[in-house]
């Protein structure tokens, strides 16, 4: 049983640790990219693309791959270990005269950053599968709102000490580069321990898998697909959930995107109070998050989910409308807190629609599904604010969330609440 909790701390901590490195790159790369080496956003954009096509087809792979052999904390070290690698090589190829090495190598190594990420939360959220009271309803969701509230938490850290690294340096050549440098190292410090303690003590409380019979690699490729896809076909609340996910991850994910663009164009918030509205919804988010593991304890994630769908639509029509001032700061904090429980409240849910088996796959559709939710409502955005409408562009995201409430509860939600594992 201490195994079992020192295990669970370590993984609550990896979210933490995660989080340091990721919102640093995403801030300091793209300042860098577009700022300082006169770079079209459009061409940061296309990194990201690029990874979510590759992602489509890797990470339900993986997530097979996972099941099968029980490789997932070694995937999550593998994957670690890159990232940090990663950007240590953004910084490399940034202070290079080659143009080409500069912005196309920088822009490849910085999707593949992004590709990364996205797998190595495959592997994150499988490490939970077959621990001692993580099954049924009840000890993933406590977690989950744990782990959540860790990450938000890292990245409120992890923005303050990269602002406080961005300080040191008195001179502007490549500066960012430079945060981008520590703060990989800083990663790979933190990160290895955490994860060489988590497979340490993952082989003393788990038995090893099976070897697997032989077959030939045709028959492995044809079984892996089979296998990959079969798990989305065969569990209805999987993919009518997900479908759900999509689509109120799309619109909450939209603003979080633009949100920095919203609160100096829309609400008119002087740049450097920005950083700080931002900083506050995050520790809120890890408040929400933390809140949910004990909100869990007596709800079901579904019932949950529904419930803060409908305040997030009503929070979005606030924040399109509220003048800058006191309400202003409390709506920050609300988004910060909603979006930390609705968070949790969904990693939770896969864990309780999805058989232990299957986790690898499940969250490897998860991640495809995250990231597909990034295509109608920029989209949406993009035309709302053609004029400077920006309450328009918010009203939009909250029909988007109405939307997906809607759907949950009139189309999907007996379905799920039918594949809940007890």
């Amino acid at each position: 049983m201490l195994e079992g909790r020192q295990f669970l701390a370590l993984w609550v901590i990896y979210d933490f640790v995660n989080s340091l490195m990721i919102i640093n790159g995403s801030i300091y790369y793209s300042q860098w990219l577009v700022s300082e080496e006169g770079i079209s956003q459009g061409y940061y954009g296309l990194a990201y693309a690029v990874s979510t096509l590759l992602l489509l087809i890797a990470a339900p792979l993986l997530g097979t791959v996972i099941d099968r052999s029980k490789v997932g904390l070694r995937i999550l070290y593998y994957c670690s270990t890159a990232m940090g690698a990663l950007g240590v090589l953004i910084w490399t190829l940034g202070n290079q005269e080659s143009q080409l090495l500069r912005h196309f190598g920088t822009l490849t190594a910085f999707g593949a950053i992004v590709f990364v990420y996205q797998l190595s939360l495959v592997a994150y959220n499988w490490v939970l599968r077959g621990l001692p009271g993580l099954t049924g309803r009840s000890g993933a969701k406590i977690v989950s709102g744990y782990g959540e509230a860790a990450g938000s938490l890292g990245s409120v850290t992890g923005a303050l000490l990269g602002a406080w690294v961005f300080s040191l340096f008195s001179t502007p050549e490549a500066r960012e580069l430079k945060v981008i440098l520590i703060m990989s190292v800083v990663f790979l410090a933190s990160s290895f321990p955490v994860v060489f303690l988590m497979r340490r003590l993952a082989l003393s409380m788990m038995q090893p898998a099976a070897p697997e019979p032989e077959a030939s690699s045709r028959e492995l490729s044809s079984a892996s697909w089979n296998e990959t896809w079969g798990v989305l076909k065969s569990n209805a609340a999987l993919w009518r959930y997900l479908l759900v996910f999509m689509l109120y991850a799309d619109a909450l994910l939209t603003v979080q995107l633009y949100l920095p663009v919203f609160l100096r164009e829309g609400v008119h918030l002087a740049p450097g109070r920005i950083p700080v509205a931002f900083a506050l919804a995050l520790v809120f988010g890890a408040v929400g998050s933390w809140s949910f593991s004990y909100m869990s304890r007596r709800w079901r994630s579904i019932d949950i989910i529904l419930v803060v769908l409908v305040l997030w639509t009503g929070n979005l029509l606030w924040l399109a409308t509220v003048p800058l001032g006191k309400s202003f700061w409390l709506s920050m904090m609300v988004s910060g807190m909603l979006f930390g429980i609705l968070w949790a409240a969904s990693r939770a849910l896969m864990y309780e629609i999805v058989e232990p088996a299957d986790l690898g796959r499940g969250f490897g559709f998860y991640a495809i599904f995250e990231r597909a939710a990034s295509v109608l409502g920029p989209l949406l955005w993009g035309l709302a604010v053609g004029s400077g409408r920006y309450g328009t562009a918010m009203t939009t995201m909250a029909g988007l969330v109405a939307l997906s409430a809607i759907l949950l509860g009139l189309w999907a939600r007996k379905t799920i609440q039918a594949g809940i594992r007890t």
